[in-house]
């Protein structure tokens, strides 16, 4: 397995390795050039059949990394995420279609390399947020999309997003929509005004922001 952390990475993630029959490849420069195309740029360093992307502020639990490798033994199986929110490692009684996903989280997944490759890797014009969900779009019609619910990456998805992520996600989100069916600038619209109403001055100017930038993009 090849473990791509974009924007460097901390020493547990390497505790979580296997040294033996795995390579380790991390970004140490200043310059942010996007997580998709950062993970693209490392991904190629290496040349084992699995590519496993990890973001830094995890932290991968003992046997995170085994777990979603044995996902694989499934040939139909192109990509597979970790657990990271509340039910992260319960195992018990689930059938295998709550195993199934339409969509993989880039925060811990691993990517068989041929599918990857197969559809170019991330989409570096999103430069953050979504271009999982774009691959994984993309992945689908190669195999199934997997959930690991004992593989446990312990990271704080309700962390306040700075004014800059915010707009990457309002933007890019309408973006996805648009490419894979439609999408609906009214409900971002209605969530700028729940945002001021919750006093969250934050994620409604990032929503605008990214709103504007979205149609720029369309209509231009």
């Amino acid at each position: 397995m090849c473990v791509v952390t974009y924007r460097n990475g901390p020493e547990r993630i390497a505790a979580a390795l296997r040294p033996h029959d795995t390579l380790w490849v991390r970004d140490n420069t200043r310059d942010n050039i996007g997580f998709a195309a950062g993970a693209n740029q490392l991904a190629v360093k290496g040349e084992q059949a699995l590519i496993a992307f990890v973001n830094p502020d995890g932290d991968p639990q003992p046997g995170c990394f085994d777990r979603l490798e044995a996902a694989f033994d499934d040939p139909e199986v192109v990509a597979a995420e970790a657990s990271q929110g509340p039910d992260s490692g319960a195992t018990h009684d689930r059938p295998a279609e709550q195993s199934r996903r339409d969509w993989v989280a880039g925060a811990c997944m691993v990517v068989r390399r041929t599918a990857f490759e197969l559809v170019a890797g991330f989409d570096s014009s999103l430069f953050m947020y979504c271009e999982d969900v774009d691959l994984s779009r993309r992945l689908a019609p190669l195999g199934r999309l997997e959930h690991c619910w004992d593989a446990v990456f312990l990271h704080d998805t309700h962390r306040r997003r700075s004014l800059r992520a915010e707009h990457f996600q309002a933007r890019n989100t309408l973006i996805i929509d648009q490419r894979y069916g439609r999408a609906h600038p009214w409900m971002m619209t209605r969530g700028v005004l729940s945002a001021v109403r919750r006093g969250e001055p934050r994620t409604a100017i990032g929503r605008v922001t990214g709103l504007v930038a979205y149609g720029w993009m369309r209509f231009r």
